[in-house]
């Protein structure tokens, strides 16, 4: 399953100039038909603001159930997307998880594939005046109007938290992808990839991808 963020930011520049969403977009064409006959693939976008909600929503069912073959369908709907919304990164793993377990067995790894350019945010029930803030400006955490508030404290306890269930007990890998902007949550993308299964051996722990060439 990929698990891809949409984000408002990922409307913003890899280092190299290119626009973030784009970029992915252009890589995914370039790999995804060469594994078409290899792996069975599945999509999870967040957030989906299709849903006619807030910022932070996912939904209850997946973009693209996995399946063989679907390299295509993969690309077609990222195609018609683009960024918007915050990054609620751990109900679109759980999501993506659950649309995995409930596929048809079969051989060989289940993973998920995470591509994303912030913190997992979108947990309305931290302390804004606590907690450590996802945002670029710091203030919006302790804004009066809660939707420029606890959207945007860090939610890293328990994305990481659930990568790890999932490893344990389900045999799920997690692999992280980190776009330009998470570095300075680059801790909590190092969590979730030893979590998963599969970090890189030496720092970032994540794979690091803050161009257009490295993705």
């Amino acid at each position: 399953m990929l698990v891809i963020d949409r984000s408002g930011s990922m409307a913003d520049a890899t280092t190299d100039g290119y626009q973030k969403w784009m970029s992915l977009v252009a890589a995914l064409r370039e790999t995804l038909p060469r594994v078409d006959d290899a792996i069975d693939l599945g999509l999870v976008l967040f957030p989906r603001q299709d849903l006619g909600g807030g910022v932070c929503d996912v939904g209850s069912a997946s973009d693209l159930a996995p399946g063989p073959h679907r390299a295509a369908a993969v690309l077609a709907a990222l195609e018609g997307s683009f960024p918007a919304g915050a990054t609620p990164t751990y109900a679109a793993l759980d999501v993506a998880a659950r649309r995995l377990l409930e596929a048809p067995d079969r051989t060989g790894e289940l993973a998920l594939i995470v591509a994303t350019d912030g913190a997992p945010n979108c947990n309305l029930s931290l302390d804004r005046e606590a907690c450590r803030c996802t945002s670029p400006f710091g203030r919006p955490c302790t804004d009066p109007a809660p939707e420029l508030g606890g959207i945007n404290c860090l939610d890293g306890d328990r994305a990481v938290a659930y990568v790890s269930a999932l490893r344990a007990m389900r045999g799920v890998s997690t692999y992280v992808i980190g776009l330009n902007g998470v570095q300075d949550f680059g801790d909590v993308l190092d969590a979730m990839a030893a979590a998963g299964g599969h970090p890189r051996a030496t720092p970032p722990r994540y794979y690091s991808a803050n161009t257009a060439a490295e993705l």
